[in-house]
């Protein structure tokens, strides 16, 4: 978000809460949305970890801002890169189709 620790904490918490239901909602109806429903909650815990940046800048804690910037750069540079190509793979034309046919 790069605006400040709370608008990252307040983003991570609505990422994490969208996530779960939304994981929830992939195993009642078909567990091959499970990989697409991750997203959200990784993203919150990107946030999350984004905040602790803020956390060591603002206070001047270099060790919390290294952690927090690592945790980030994990996502950016490496899960998100591998994580997206691999899992949209899971869906077939097949299972393509009933999704539009069910947000009609």
């Amino acid at each position: 978000m790069c605006l400040s620790a709370t608008v990252s904490f307040t983003a991570s918490a609505l990422l994490t809460a969208g996530g779960a239901a939304i994981i929830v909602k992939a195993a009642r109806s078909n567990w091959r949305y499970l990989p697409i429903g991750l997203m959200p909650l990784f993203a919150g815990i990107q946030q999350f970890t984004e905040g602790f940046v803020w956390v060591g800048v603002n206070s001047g804690d270099h060790g919390t801002m290294v952690w927090g910037a690592m945790g980030f750069i994990f996502f950016t540079w490496f899960m998100w890169p591998f994580w997206i190509p691999s899992r949209s793979g899971c869906w077939s034309r097949r299972t393509a189709a009933a999704v539009r046919g069910s947000w009609r």
